[in-house]
């Protein structure tokens, strides 16, 4: 049943043919996938496909098979296929889902270089800009010291990467155990958008139990090779950490606490994305399937 879904899903990129000059398959499927990928790709790329909307399929699994469908078929189609960074970005195991053969080439598969495609809209201009359309008092500079900004940043980095690296331990040798579905604001004792140090740390102490109960592993070696590997990596909150499960709450209870400015998350999401830069993707198109 869900083969036939996921196949169901990608035929309908016969009927954005009109429409599109490349097919872009994602895994999302919330409600504003379509125009906030649509926004996304055409503002990193300068416009150089016309993109009117995409195919989200669901996830990294569903589209990673669509794109071995898709990779060996010329059908006179420009096609991309684009997965979340997710853990790939800590473990480095691509392949592994991919193929145990070890698929050497990626042509049409792109990884985005952040956890989700929400990471890329938590940028500081762009959420002062959102933030001063709706206040009728503050100008930027207030809103700026309100919002503080590199403060939120600099305190919950560190707590939710060392939380991160245990996630993708669990996702590397697949324990089962929950991760990312357990709930910010479990994490949380205040509006602030930052989280506590001791719930953390419980949290982290918990998971280091369960982990070691599941499998005989040298835990803390296993999180020192992480950390070695990624130690020169910049913005380790915004690029390892899920702006969709974890930064995004916190960035929004942040914001209600300091300013009378409550939208949607879809709109949130749309209204972000038109103010900000996607420099870091503009070489998504570089490398597809045609």
């Amino acid at each position: 049943m869900a083969e036939r879904s996921t196949s169901s899903k990608s035929a309908r990129s016969v009927l954005l043919e009109d429409f599109n000059e490349i097919d872009v398959y994602v895994e999302d499927t919330s409600v504003e996938t379509k125009k906030l990928y649509t926004i996304i790709l055409n503002k990193a790329t300068n416009s150089k496909y016309s993109i009117e909307s995409v195919l989200p399929l669901g996830n990294s699994k569903s589209v990673i098979d669509e794109w071995k469908k898709h990779k060996g078929i010329n059908d006179g189609r420009k096609k991309v296929f684009i997965i979340d960074g997710d853990f790939y970005l800590i473990n480095e195991d691509i392949n592994e889902v991919i193929n145990d053969d070890k698929i050497s080439d990626l042509t049409g598969l792109y990884i985005l270089p952040k956890y989700c495609i929400e990471n890329f809209l938590i940028d500081e201009s762009a959420l002062i800009s959102l933030i001063h359309d709706d206040d009728p008092i503050q100008n930027h500079s207030q809103i700026s010291e309100n919002l503080n900004f590199q403060e939120w940043v600099v305190e919950n980095e560190e707590q939710l990467y060392n939380l991160f690296i245990l996630y993708s331990i669990i996702i590397k040798f697949k324990l089962g155990i929950q991760n990312v579905q357990f709930g910010v604001g479990k994490l949380c004792t205040d509006s602030s958008g930052v989280v506590c140090k001791t719930k953390i740390q419980n949290r982290i102490d918990d998971l280091k139990s369960e982990i070691t109960a599941k499998i005989s592993i040298n835990l803390e070696q296993e999180i020192k090779i992480r950390k070695e590997k990624l130690h020169l990596a910049e913005n380790k909150l915004l690029k390892f950490v899920s702006g969709k499960d974890y930064l995004f709450p916190l960035l929004k209870s942040r914001i209600k606490s300091k300013h009378k400015f409550n939208p949607d998350q879809a709109s949130f999401k749309i209204r972000l994305a038109k103010n900000c830069s996607f420099n870091e993707i503009q070489n998504v198109f570089d490398n597809i399937i045609s």
